[in-house]
């Protein structure tokens, strides 16, 4: 279908709606930009927290001394719309530059609202991405150019490698472990079109380039058909939120139609 160009969404015009109770005007406008529509943003239960509340909430009395942890927090829930876990993200970078806290112990992966209900169906496309605003603005986006897509954010290149518990060891005891979150098993991934729509510095970064490999071969292993979406390196973009915040609809969209199917590198040993 043509998609026609979207309404733009400046801090201004955003002034418009009022943001919900939980949430600062500042924090609303924010997610606004990336064309999330209020409704949204409510049904995904986001509210501002204050850094008591994430040292309290997230069990980080101990950590980070002299840095502030307020910020915007993303409730992770499950498919029976449970929170389950949460990521912070952060007002100010930290003193060792971190922009998002986890909730200790979250094993999970960030799900927009409406995407459960879409899990179980092989022919409705996931994309996955790194950050929760991500998820949400591209689950906008697919709203607004009436298609099924599921959006979900894994929270960082390594954040769907979760704490998976311990194991034992041959010499003895136990270790920790990780592994692939539990909600993984939780999707048909059979045949499935996966797109991997990463920030733009994957290009440059090869940590970020490494975290996406991995999860291509978990996904490709779990029967998915996997394609990489590059999100180009326009001044201001970095996820693809800002793609969409930045250049609109029909940049992301185009980004999407040419996800290319990656080449899989197989070695001896």
């Amino acid at each position: 279908m043509t998609v026609g160009r979207p309404r733009t969404h400046s801090t201004a015009a955003s002034r418009r709606y009022r943001s919900p109770k939980a949430l600062s005007q500042r924090h609303f406008d924010g997610l606004r930009r990336f064309h999330i529509p209020p409704e949204m943003i409510e049904a995904a239960g986001i509210r501002s927290v204050s850094d008591y509340e994430v040292r309290e909430l997230f069990g980080m009395n101990g950590s980070f001394h002299g840095d502030s942890l307020a910020g915007i927090l993303f409730p992770y829930v499950n498919r029976a719309s449970r929170r389950v876990g949460g990521r912070v993200r952060l007002d100010n970078l930290t003193s060792n530059g971190i922009k998002y806290v986890s909730e200790l112990g979250n094993r999970h992966l960030f799900f927009p609202p409406g995407a459960w209900d879409l899990v179980d169906d092989p022919s409705v496309p996931i994309i996955i991405v790194e950050a929760e605003k991500s998820s949400l603005s591209i689950a906008a986006l697919a709203h607004r150019a009436n298609k099924k897509m599921i959006a979900i954010a894994v929270g960082g290149c390594f954040g769907w490698k979760r704490n998976r518990g311990k194991r034992e060891i041959a010499e003895g005891g136990t270790e920790p472990f990780t592994g692939p979150s539990p909600d993984f098993d939780l999707i048909n991934w059979a045949t499935r079109r996966t797109l991997l729509a990463f920030d733009s510095n994957t290009s440059t970064n090869s940590d970020v380039r490494r975290g996406r490999s991995l999860l291509q071969r978990e996904l490709v292993d779990r029967g998915a058909n996997v394609a990489f979406v590059e999100i180009p390196p326009l001044e201001g973009v970095n996820g693809p939120d800002d793609l969409i915040a930045v250049a609109g609809d029909e940049a992301m969209l185009r980004a999407i139609d040419m996800a290319s199917i990656p080449i899989i590198m197989i070695r001896a040993g």
